[in-house]
């Protein structure tokens, strides 16, 4: 019997470690069992969350997208309008240079012009300095020879036609009848004949 007792003990301690493990077991596995549901509630709560992220970051995309979009046509639109810009200033600069260049011979001309005139004030005030009286004097002098040269040109062309050969004719006539015949003798020469 003592070997039953003992083994009867052996047997009940055997048995009561295995009840006792399975407790702890039990209560381990229900302990586990309560920190997976947390957990799993945890995990289901914080998909919740990123699902909801997930969803605004596809709306924030979207935003973004369509902001793209626009930014890219008003680019696109800016970007013209440049084109545009640059053309026009390009022409503007044309047209400037081309008044400049109006403006620079104008303003050349008329520079001219004011040196003409003070070339001839100067010019001017030189001559009254020298005087009116020689001017006066070689502008008669100047006159006189003129009108002999004319005049004997005038008289050398009359008596190369042979205008005055009647009023020579008649003074050789006379000097050389003088005293012979009277004057009646003499044909009267006129300007007409």
């Amino acid at each position: 019997m003592k070997i039953f007792k003992t083994r009867y003990v052996i047997g009940f301690l055997l048995f009561s470690s295995v009840c006792c493990a399975q407790q702890d077991t039990e209560v381990k596995i229900n302990k586990n069992e309560i920190d997976i549901k947390t957990k799993y509630e945890q995990l289901e709560k914080h998909y919740k969350s990123l699902e909801t992220q997930l969803k605004n970051l596809h709306q924030s995309i979207n935003a973004i997208q369509a902001n793209n979009t626009e930014i890219a046509n008003h680019t696109s639109g800016l970007a013209i309008d440049l084109v545009n810009n640059r053309k026009n200033i390009s022409q503007n600069k044309q047209d400037i240079q081309l008044n400049v260049s109006q403006n620079s011979w104008g303003s050349f001309l008329l520079a001219c012009v004011a040196v003409i005139v003070t070339v001839l004030g100067v010019g001017i005030a030189l001559l009254a300095f020298w005087g009116y009286r020689n001017i006066k004097t070689a502008s008669v002098d100047a006159s006189v020879k003129d009108s002999i040269m004319q005049s004997e040109a005038a008289l050398t062309l009359a008596i190369e036609n042979g205008d005055f050969n009647n009023v020579i004719n008649s003074a050789v006539e006379r000097a050389v009848y003088r005293g012979i015949l009277s004057t009646e003798d003499f044909p009267d020469y006129s300007e007409d004949t």
